[in-house]
């Protein structure tokens, strides 16, 4: 289920993301960064779902910076 629904959201957004990963790589900590939308997080995670099919984990840090 969790496949189909992501390919659906991505071909629904127009994204076209290519399918294969280096065989040899069995774990590996994947850090994106400038987001350039607030959608990265979601495009991501159906990238992952739909294409992959890796079960995905994921961590968010919100920073504040304050001016003195």
């Amino acid at each position: 289920m969790k496949k189909a629904f992501g390919k659906f959201c991505l071909k629904l957004m127009g994204w076209n993301i290519h399918p294969n990963l280096p065989p040899e790589i069995k774990k590996c900590v994947l850090v994106m960064a400038p987001h350039t939308s607030n959608w990265d997080f979601f495009i991501g995670h159906m990238a992952f779902w739909g294409v992959y099919q890796v079960n995905v984990k994921f961590l968010i840090k919100k920073i504040y910076l304050f001016r003195h």
